[in-house]
């Protein structure tokens, strides 16, 4: 009975912990709004109220959705759905960001640092750009 119980745990355990190992996500997975964009290079873009519509969905299978959002003629319009891929090696992260005056760089390596309900991505070629991110 001793050996049984000792089989059935062991088993059971084994089970726990790899299914563990299989289902981590990476926290980048999810929508994400815009937030903040600080330093482009060679160029003055602000953040504007109507841009901070703009989005990305990260999806846990390394495809991206995401739309930008501007102002036309004093209205706020979104633009066309955009698909493309991410992924991460070790601390660096690549994708596509979708503002205009970053699309000669795209897609972008950089780092993540996660801080609640936001993340800050930093360029790998330009350590003094930001873009915060926020959890929509």
């Amino acid at each position: 009975m001793k050996k049984n119980f000792v089989l059935f745990f062991s088993i059971a355990l084994l089970t726990a912990c790899s299914e563990d190992d299989n289902n981590a996500t990476d926290p980048v997975v999810g929508k994400w709004f815009i937030a903040e964009v600080n330093n482009v290079p060679g160029s003055d873009f602000t953040l504007s109220e109507c841009n901070t519509n703009s989005f990305m969905t990260f999806n846990a299978d390394g495809t991206t959705n995401s739309v930008f959002s501007s102002e036309v003629e004093g209205n706020c319009l979104a633009g066309a759905s955009t698909n493309s891929e991410w992924k991460q090696q070790a601390s660096i992260y690549t994708f596509t960001i979708p503002i205009p005056e970053l699309e000669d760089f795209s897609p972008l390596s950089g780092t993540i640092q996660f801080n609640a309900d936001t993340f800050t991505f930093t360029p790998l070629i330009s350590s003094g750009t930001t873009i915060v991110f926020k959890k929509g």
